[in-house]
């Protein structure tokens, strides 16, 4: 068997074309060159092959039998490639980042600061995914994510976002109206919104303050957190949410602590992408711009 070495393209696309029109000239007037380099081209392709592709007649070109082997076989393969250019062509392309992330965040807190980072990479699209689905990265349609209390992700880069501080808020009005609500066992007697995706429940949050909560919790269970956060606000009742996601709310006053309480932070936010994803421009620029405005993290693999 002889040695495999790949041709040249250039050679080989001279070569179809030339056999196309079984002429050197019509191949030159396809590709805007002169017969001689069309002659030139396919001789040495000829040389590198190990076989006679064309008779040299006085008459013209006669295409031999390995020739029209050859033509049968990359017919197809040039035929792909015009398809491919066409329909590329056909195409505006940009450099979208697909982003994945929980729900309330994207809506309570990234939204608001996105306009920032298309600003700063105005050639950059960006799609957002608000799911609380856990994507498959293999897909390749996700190129980053934004996870609540998820930091065990093998094989991929994971750097911690946000802390946040889950603490019992109600709405102004309700506070006014509970005036038996001084400490955390008076919750007891109260409607309690719960949220079950977060990081810390209403059972955990009584436990941790010594209080005994026998059964189940009162109250109403409401998901995402932004509807438990709405339900708070139409005075539905207390609910022990972020500081994070409700901070435009406690900002304005909308929403109040139900008492003077002392919360610990807890890292509940993580950023995530596969490793490979770490060389990608535009998955470095968001990752840059997002930890930098959360106050900056390392990265861990």
């Amino acid at each position: 068997m002889k040695n495999y070495r790949r041709p040249s393209l250039k050679a080989v696309s001279t070569f179809e074309a030339a056999a196309r029109h079984e002429s050197f000239k019509g191949a030159a007037e396809e590709l805007s060159l002169t017969p001689s380099a069309i002659s030139h081209q396919v001789r040495q392709l000829e040389e590198h092959l190990g076989v006679k592709l064309f008779h040299r007649l006085s008459g013209g070109l006669a295409i031999t039998d390995a020739g029209s082997a050859y033509l049968k076989m990359l017919s197809p393969v040039f035929s792909d490639i015009d398809d491919a250019t066409k329909q590329i062509m056909q195409i505006e392309y940009t450099d979208r980042l697909t982003v994945r992330s929980a729900p309330s965040f994207a809506n309570k807190w990234l939204l608001d600061r996105l306009p920032d980072f298309l600003k700063l990479y105005p050639d950059t699209d960006v799609k957002v995914i608000a799911t609380s689905e856990i994507p498959d990265f293999r897909s390749k349609s996700i190129d980053i994510g934004i996870f609540y209390g998820q930091s065990d992700w093998p094989g991929h880069t994971v750097r911690p976002l946000l802390s946040e501080r889950l603490l019992p808020m109600c709405s102004p009005d309700f506070k006014k109206k509970a005036v038996t609500l001084r400490c955390a066992e008076d919750l007891l007697n109260f409607t309690l919104i719960h949220t079950e995706r977060n990081l810390v429940t209403w059972k955990m949050w009584f436990t941790d303050k010594g209080v005994s909560s026998t059964g189940d919790l009162r109250g109403v269970c409401l998901d995402p957190s932004e509807l438990a956060i709405e339900a708070a606000l139409r005075g539905v009742g207390v609910i022990l949410e972020s500081d994070l996601l409700a901070a435009r709310e406690l900002a304005e006053g909308s929403l109040v602590p139900a008492f003077e309480d002392t919360v610990s932070e807890i890292v509940s936010y993580y950023l995530v992408y596969p490793e490979d994803n770490g060389d990608l421009p535009k998955v470095v620029a968001f990752a840059d711009w997002i930890i930098n405005l959360a106050g900056g993290s390392p990265a861990k693999n």
